[in-house]
């Protein structure tokens, strides 16, 4: 007995309704990702074509403002409470990270002072924290 059906589906595979599948999910994660935003102090920080990210752990933050004025994780600190702090900071963490974030109008010296203070300190592991560099 041969049966003939009136009504043959072609069976095709549609990738239409999988791409609109990736794009919203795609879209969801961009939208539900979260960036990491250092709180502190607002500093125009100098821009670098290279950019090296330091490892995530416990850091050490020197901050310096526009009017040359340290701060350290947030706390504003006079020279030598930058200094014994970070020395509290350091002791026993030799491979501590500091990062030092300068205004890009801050004077030379005074970065170069954060630096040999947390030196002084201990420090091992210094960063300087840039802007990435945009290109025209």
């Amino acid at each position: 007995m041969n049966f003939n059906t009136k009504n043959k589906y072609a069976t095709v595979f549609s990738s239409a309704g999988m791409t609109d599948i990736v794009f919203l999910l795609l879209i969801f994660f961009l939208l539900t990702s979260s960036f990491v935003i250092q709180p502190g102090i607002k500093v125009n920080l100098p821009k670098a074509d290279q950019e090296e990210v330091p490892e995530e752990r416990q850091q050490i933050v020197i901050s310096i403002d526009d009017k040359e004025h340290f701060y350290l994780n947030g706390k504003q600190a006079s020279e030598n409470e930058l200094l014994q702090n970070l020395y509290d900071s350091i002791q026993g963490l030799p491979d501590q990270v500091v990062i030092i974030q300068a205004d890009k109008d801050a004077r030379h010296e005074v970065v170069v002072k954060a630096m040999d203070y947390a030196k002084r300190a201990g420090a091992r592991k210094l960063h300087i924290a840039t802007s990435p560099l945009v290109e025209p």
